[in-house]
């Protein structure tokens, strides 16, 4: 009898110790909740107008640039990472004329292009460098890597139209875009 009830707690302590023990001996999976927040690319731009100033059309033997005391603009990478800054314009237009913006990203002088009139080139390089990349119609690369936090200083310049395009004596209106990306 003794024997038996022997047997008998050690049964009902194999039991409780089975059914207690929970997860240690239940079946194989288990679930575990889990996120990841995706970065935002960040851009701030420092003024929203660029003013170019005056300046005569380019000829053949030799271009003109385009470049007024508020020629440049700070790009802020204010994300959490590093950020590619990419950049594009726009044809130039005023006083009933169009200038096409050349689709380059060489720093040409317009009387070159393919057609050489009422083409335009608007260029940026960080100040103090002569590096300059021209904007495209479309987004194209201009800074790469930019840490976060990092202030860049663009210095702008408008490579002028050959001398015969339209638009003389009159003020011309672009935009220039600039994007941040991962």
């Amino acid at each position: 009898m003794r024997q038996a009830t022997v047997l008998a707690a050690t049964g009902i302590a194999l039991a409780i110790l089975f059914t207690s023990a929970g997860p240690a001996f239940s079946d194989g999976s288990g679930i575990v909740n889990a996120q990841v927040t995706v970065a935002s690319p960040c851009l701030l731009i420092n003024n929203s107008s660029l003013n170019f100033g005056t300046a005569a059309f380019s000829t053949s033997t030799g271009g003109v640039t385009a470049a007024a005391a508020d020629h440049t603009t700070v790009l802020t990478n204010c994300g959490t990472g590093p950020e590619n800054f990419r950049g594009s314009a726009t044809d130039a237009s005023g006083g009933g004329f169009t200038w096409s913006l050349i689709d380059n990203t060489t720093d040409v002088n317009p009387c070159f292009a393919t057609p050489p009139l009422n083409s335009y080139q608007v260029a940026f390089a960080r100040t103090g460098t002569s590096f300059y990349v021209a904007m495209t119609p479309t987004s194209a690369p201009l800074l790469n890597d930019v840490p976060a936090g990092a202030l860049l200083d663009l210095t702008g310049k408008v490579n002028m139209p050959c001398s015969g395009s339209n638009g003389a004596g009159t003020t011309m209106n672009f935009q220039v875009n600039f994007l941040a990306t991962l």
